[in-house]
């Protein structure tokens, strides 16, 4: 099933990689890259939801697993876990805290929950990592507008 989900998701039916590496997982809970691999799988069939418990025990069976842990950032921010997401995405920034598009995603998850000046300073850390990131620079100047005081 392993094998047939990497197949699938190689010809872009996501669906049905989803369901092949759901499958492997089952057969062998314990396994870190089936349970990684059947988290991805769901992500890629925008099944965020189904997503997360294959991520979690990816996480439980390697906590240093930085791509589970930045999926399952991704997948609690695309179903509006901001808090979860940002919780997620700090603990992963402690043990690597040179990954630009994990600050950005930090970024852009504080600044929904309307926490601009954190949001901010994700964003120039992400600049700062990777100075042309256009988006960064967009929602830096969208934050820096809402914290700065308003004139009449």
């Amino acid at each position: 099933y392993y094998w047939q989900a990497h197949a699938l998701e190689l010809a872009e039916r996501y669906e049905e990689a989803m369901e092949a590496s759901d499958q492997a997982a089952k057969l062998v809970p314990r396994s870190i890259s089936y349970r990684h691999r059947a988290g991805m799988d769901a992500q890629a069939a925008h099944e965020y939801a189904r997503s997360i418990p294959h991520l979690e025990a990816t996480l439980a069976l390697d906590p240093e697993h930085d791509e589970a842990r930045f999926g399952l950032g991704f997948a609690q921010q695309k179903l509006k876990q901001n808090d979860a997401a940002i919780d997620t995405y700090r603990t992963y920034l402690k043990r690597t805290p040179t990954n630009a598009q994990v600050w950005f995603n930090l970024g852009y998850a504080l600044m929904g929950k309307g926490l601009h000046g954190e949001a901010s300073d994700a964003f120039r850390e992400t600049l700062r990592l990777r100075p042309s990131y256009e988006e960064a620079k967009k929602h830096l100047r969208r934050c820096e507008s809402e914290t700065s005081p308003k004139t009449r």
